[in-house]
């Protein structure tokens, strides 16, 4: 299995986690990861490259939204279906990478989970992330697959047909008819669905890894609750049988003093 044997070589800390190593690099790409604040180096070129990465998603949105008006008289329900759909997961894109970057509460929390939430003890199989991938990888292959097993590919202009595209947008020569602009927007798609995927679900995958190590605390704080100590039995001096005690011994008290402070300070970090 990919993540196995993740919980049992080579791990000093969260970061040696495979799948914490896949989500870094992925939210990392996209310049959602604060690497500043955890000591990594930071090249200056980063500030930029979130910029530009904003800069697409904007362009992305707003030649898709272009393309919808341009086009609305002229496609099917189905195309405008599709239209819609990546319209408002590019809007969603759009948000997300011109908040989450530059918001320093989300950057405190992705450093304090892998500082202090994270359960080290635990190896999590992010299935959730190869499923992405292989969505991201077919999502732009399919089309182009669909072109070239129709001879497509081979027409510089079509003229009864339209190529099909991942991700429609606006462009001064028709890209559904010419392959010069298909192939632009096509290779474009790429990225631009790359962006998007990683800024969707690499970032609630984020989320989601934090809910699943904090389920694990309470999992934890509830073993606390049930294993805490009681009263020993005592013997009953006339029958000669042993009793349940509803009072602790002294020497008791002291063991369940501790074990008292140990579960009220669990949920008061659970309660941070």
């Amino acid at each position: 299995m990919l993540y196995m044997e993740d919980a049992l070589e080579g791990i000093s800390g969260p970061l040696d986690y495979r799948y914490v190593k896949i989500v870094r690099f992925a939210l990392r790409s996209i310049c959602y990861w604060p690497n500043e604040l955890f000591g990594a180096k930071t090249w200056k070129i980063s500030k930029y490259r979130g910029l530009t990465t904003l800069s697409v998603n904007i362009f992305t949105l707003v030649s898709n939204t272009a393309y919808l008006m341009d086009k609305q008289s002229s496609l099917g329900m189905l195309e405008i279906g599709h239209m819609l759909l990546t319209v408002f997961l590019t809007a969603l894109t759009v948000s997300r990478s011109s908040v989450l970057p530059m918001n320093p509460k989300f950057k405190n929390i992705t450093v304090k989970f892998i500082d202090s939430m994270h359960l080290f003890h635990h190896a999590h199989k992010s299935e959730y992330s190869k499923k992405m991938i292989l969505g991201l990888t077919l999502f732009n292959v399919i089309p182009i697959y669909l072109n070239y097993s129709k001879g497509k590919l081979g027409q510089r202009y079509l003229e009864n047909s339209t190529y099909e595209l991942a991700v429609f947008m606006y462009h001064p020569r028709d890209a559904t008819t010419n392959r010069n602009s298909y192939i632009i927007v096509a290779v474009f798609d790429w990225y631009a669905s790359y962006l998007c995927a990683h800024a969707v679900c690499m970032a609630d995958l984020l989320l989601f890894l934090m809910i699943f190590h904090i389920y694990g605390h309470f999992k934890i704080l509830l073993n606390l609750m049930a294993t805490f100590p009681r009263p020993a039995a005592t013997t009953n001096r006339i029958t000669n049988t042993k009793q349940e005690s509803l009072m602790f011994s002294e020497a008791e008290l002291k063991d369940v003093f501790v074990k008292l402070k140990e579960c009220i300070d669990y949920h008061n970090y659970l309660l941070e």
